[in-house]
């Protein structure tokens, strides 16, 4: 493929963006086979040739994925005119190291807890990919750690699928909120070539000409969140795709989730399927949201009727009611978080968490 895909071209845009705005620290939730991880590679490679000194490190799920990455960087390396290349003092399976001192470190994350990661070293380059599937979050805060915070020439990023609630969703979340860090959602549909040909017969046979009622669900939120339109053959190729290669709701959500709400979904815990899922944790986010700011407009309003410079309000009897008042408004919105965390544990535990979490960000947004 000579040319980018719309997908490696988005990120790498996005990135652009980040640094231009000093900001140095990227998680990316991707779904499968966007090419992401492959221009991330290029981007390894680059950066280090680029900044000479440079102590990074390359974090992998597996030590098969770590092996195959070390050849994929080598056949770049291989691929470049003599001009681009910077000569090469050693390449094994524990660190590839140039002439302009600049050295990339390979590590393996692991699916189980090691607590080593990052330990002796000072990083000023990280590429952690597949970090959903780490199983080390002890060793993920000793990387951590390990990042340099001032150095011009800084740059992380932590590209991975969704697979459910665990450290990487709390990476995601903290990047969309934080000042220094930024979330980047890459959807399927991103990639030119994940929609079918609209005279094939497998087009005809997949689009009927109506979108189902869970299809128009994310498609408006596509358009409201990402501002992009999908199309007939980026439908026709979703149904084709989920119907003869994922052939499970979830896993299709997981693995080519619309938006990032789809992506961290829980395989196998729900009856109910999980765009109604997510249109529950919307709405019951929604409601959260409208029932707090009621109490506290209806707070306001109380205490500007009674007027704190009344007499009766000092005396005893006045600052009882009031004390009242308060507590009473106060247990408004507490109830109906609780009853709306009581349903959705029991209609859907994915909506529960989801939930949870959105509370935890409205608190940091108070």
């Amino acid at each position: 493929m000579d040319t980018l895909l719309g997908t490696q071209t988005y990120v790498m845009d996005e990135i652009t963006k980040g640094l231009q705005d000093d900001c140095h620290f990227f998680v990316i939730l991707k779904g499968r086979q966007l090419g992401i991880t492959t221009i991330s590679l290029a981007l390894d490679l680059y950066w280090h040739f680029t900044h000479p000194g440079l102590q990074g490190t390359l974090t992998t799920d597996t030590e098969e994925n770590r092996d195959m990455f070390r050849s994929t960087l080598a056949m770049y390396m291989e691929g470049l005119p003599k001009e681009y290349r910077i000569p090469l003092l050693a390449h094994n399976r524990n660190q590839l190291s140039l002439k302009n001192r600049s050295r990339l470190f390979y590590q393996v994350a692991g699916l189980r807890a090691k607590g080593s990661l990052g330990r002796g070293k000072a990083i000023t380059y990280l590429h952690g990919t597949e970090t959903s599937s780490w199983g080390d979050e002890e060793g993920l805060a000793s990387l951590l750690a390990s990042l340099a915070e001032t150095n011009p020439d800084r740059l992380y990023l932590f590209e991975s699928t969704a697979r459910g609630f665990n450290m990487f969703h709390d990476m995601y979340v903290t990047a969309k909120r934080a000042r220094t860090q930024r979330a980047i959602f890459c959807g399927w549909w991103r990639n030119e070539l994940y929609m079918l040909d609209p005279n094939s017969q497998t087009y005809k046979v997949y689009w009927d000409g109506k979108l189902t009622g869970e299809e128009k669900e994310w498609v408006r939120d596509i358009k409201k969140l990402y501002n992009f339109e999908i199309n007939s053959r980026q439908i026709a190729w979703w149904r084709w795709k989920l119907y003869e290669g994922i052939k499970d709701d979830s896993l299709m959500y997981q693995e080519f989730p619309p938006t990032e709400d789809y992506a961290f979904v829980m395989t196998g815990t729900s009856f109910f399927s999980n765009a109604r899922c997510t249109d529950a944790v919307k709405r019951l986010s929604e409601l959260i949201v409208n029932t707090l700011d009621i109490a506290l407009e209806l707070t306001s309003k109380i205490l500007k009727f009674l007027n704190p410079q009344k007499d009766w309000l000092h005396s005893k009897f006045g600052n009882s009611l009031l004390i009242l008042l308060i507590m009473l408004l106060a247990l408004i919105p507490l109830t109906v978080v609780l009853i709306g965390l009581i349903v959705s544990a029991y209609k859907c535990p994915v909506a529960t968490l989801t939930v949870w979490n959105r509370l935890q960000s409205l608190r940091h947004q108070k």
